[in-house]
């Protein structure tokens, strides 16, 4: 399978991509915000706490990665099978819960038991939202958006400038979150998939 990304403005290369017959999977948006001191608000309501997962971690969370991520491209293209694409995001929580993918995992826990968890790579002075859920249970209720400032007052302790993080296009509650959390939309590309 050969993936090929283009920016959604340039209209030669989209016409290119379609002449050769790749299909078209998703709408690519890149969001991203500057981590400033004075704008922190920290919240932290009773029975919620945050900690970054351990290995032992993993099989509770395991389950909430499996059943998320409906509207990625991978879901889109049915030449991939639903087992496969849950355990790829599986085995990338586990990556950043071991830290060999992204930098680490910050879950969010509901009475100490973990109900969310968002991965984080930091390159430098930024960083990158890899995998973001909150358990079906519990989404919603505003535990993305606590997440959410949490990893800006922790990221700021580590001297993050900026955070930015890629979703769907077609992924309205995401966008809906990101932007609440005073992310802004800086790019915007088109997922095209052929199988040889």
């Amino acid at each position: 399978m050969v993936q090929f990304l283009s920016n959604c403005h340039d209209l030669q290369t989209v016409n290119i991509a379609e002449k050769n017959n790749f299909g078209f999977k998703d709408i690519r948006i890149t969001l991203e915000k500057k981590l400033i001191k004075k704008n922190k608000i920290i919240l932290n309501p009773k029975n919620i706490s945050f900690r970054k997962a351990k290995l032992n971690d993993f099989k509770i969370v395991e389950p909430i990665a499996k059943n998320s991520y409906l509207d990625s491209r991978y879901y889109f293209d049915n030449k991939f099978s639903v087992k496969r694409v849950k355990e790829f995001y599986a085995g990338w929580l586990k990556k950043a819960i071991l830290g060999t993918f992204d930098t680490f995992c910050m879950l969010i826990c509901y009475k100490k038991k973990p109900i969310g968890f968002c991965t984080i790579k930091i390159k430098l002075d930024e960083a990158s939202i890899g995998l973001f859920s909150i358990s079906e249970k519990f989404q919603k209720k505003g535990f993305s958006k606590l997440l959410l400032s949490h990893l800006d007052f922790y990221l700021d302790s580590l001297n993050i400038q900026k955070l930015n993080v890629i979703t769907q296009g077609r992924n309205y509650s995401a966008l809906k979150a990101y932007q609440a959390s005073n992310f802004k939309i800086t790019k915007t590309e088109l997922w095209y998939h052929k199988w040889l």
